[in-house]
């Protein structure tokens, strides 16, 4: 049985990031320390953490431990990596179309009744439409209320081994990414039973947001 791993989901509220932005967006993330060595985890460029990532984090709570080191047998690096038992980091290729991404163990509300209902009766199931089973209302899965638990762009930047409310990147950080970017930057907090492949998740229209 696998572990599910936590991981806080950085994106930029522009969906429609060029890839010289995001070029640039790497190079400033291993400039300033916050991307270490590359090391391939299922197919996807995967960067364990830099000497200067810890710094740019503020922490949480009551004293976190964040775990940085990997083991050193790849074998069980990659199992570790997984399951999010220690921190690394992915920066999704960018996207041809904008992709909506979402934390599947939150609660959501519908945009009708306010009711809430678990998010993973959204992400299952074809299409974008869905009907709340409270009051029968449709709609877009971007139009219900995710209560900051959903993300909507072309490019996502994943800290994995990050727990919910544990940390946060700090202001300098965004406010460097978002200059390179040109676009403000969000975040949540999700806990996946796997990897998401960069291609994953229903299609929106660049009109359509997640609330």
């Amino acid at each position: 049985m696998s572990l599910s791993a936590y991981q806080l989901i950085l994106f930029p509220q522009r969906d429609d990031i060029s890839a010289a932005q995001r070029a640039a967006l790497l190079s400033h993330l291993h400039g300033c320390g916050f991307l270490g060595q590359a090391f391939e985890l299922d197919g996807r460029e995967h960067f364990t953490t830099g000497a200067q990532f810890l710094d740019q984090l503020v922490f949480l709570g009551c004293s976190p431990y964040i775990e940085t080191e990997p083991p050193a047998d790849t074998a069980a690096r990659n199992t570790a990596a997984r399951q999010g038992r220690f921190c690394h980091l992915h920066l999704t290729r960018l996207l041809p179309r904008a992709r909506f991404r979402a934390n599947p163990r939150a609660r959501v509300r519908c945009p009708a009744c306010r009711k809430s209902v678990a998010a993973a009766e959204l992400l299952t199931g074809p299409g974008t439409d869905r009907t709340c089973a409270h009051c029968g209302h449709e709609a877009a899965i971007t139009d219900w209320n995710w209560q900051g638990h959903a993300g909507y762009a072309n490019l996502f930047l994943e800290v994995w081994g990050i727990h919910p409310g544990e940390a946060a990147p700090t202001e300098g950080f965004i406010q460097a990414i978002e200059k390179i970017t040109d676009s403000p930057w969000s975040s949540f907090y999700t806990q996946a039973d796997q990897q998401p492949a960069d291609e994953t998740g229903p299609v929106m229209w660049h009109n359509d947001r997640p609330n």
